[in-house]
């Protein structure tokens, strides 16, 4: 029981170490990338990452085309724009889910996905375990 629990804190904090790692290269810089070319989309998709998972959303918002975008963030991060979105949604699903009490159905509700089953899918696509499972797990290794 104990080493699932485990392993589960270490996946958040691995997401937590990532995000945080993201946080510091955009303000370190990346060779020849400005940094605040992408410190808007980042500074978008930290404001509009319960709103919308669409690259061209973020992409128009920054001032990029989609492809330029990609682009740049390939070169910064070794992942598309649609990888650093959806990881960005992932780690705020884990966050609501450890912090909060809200239903998976209000967590789809407030995170812009039409159906709670939409969610459990992009979810468990990500994670490996559904919401009330990370949920569930979590829980019982901050009790032993």
């Amino acid at each position: 029981m104990r080493g699932r629990s485990t392993r589960s804190s270490r996946g958040v904090l691995v997401s937590l170490l990532r995000a945080l790692v993201l946080r510091i290269d955009r303000y370190v810089g990346a060779g020849d990338i400005p940094p605040t070319e992408l410190q808007r989309f980042f500074a978008i998709l930290e404001r509009d990452c319960l709103t919308t998972r669409h690259v061209t959303h973020y992409a128009k918002a920054a001032g990029f085309s989609a492809r330029r975008l990609g682009e740049l963030l390939y070169a910064h991060t070794g992942r598309s724009t649609k990888q650093v979105i959806d990881e960005r949604v992932v780690l705020e699903h884990k966050r609501l889910l450890a912090h909060t009490e809200l239903s998976v159905k209000e967590l789809a509700e407030r995170t812009g996905f039409p159906e709670p089953t939409n969610l459990i899918k992009f979810f468990r696509h990500h994670t490996g375990t559904t919401p009330l499972e990370f949920r569930r797990k979590l829980s019982s290794g901050r009790r032993s």
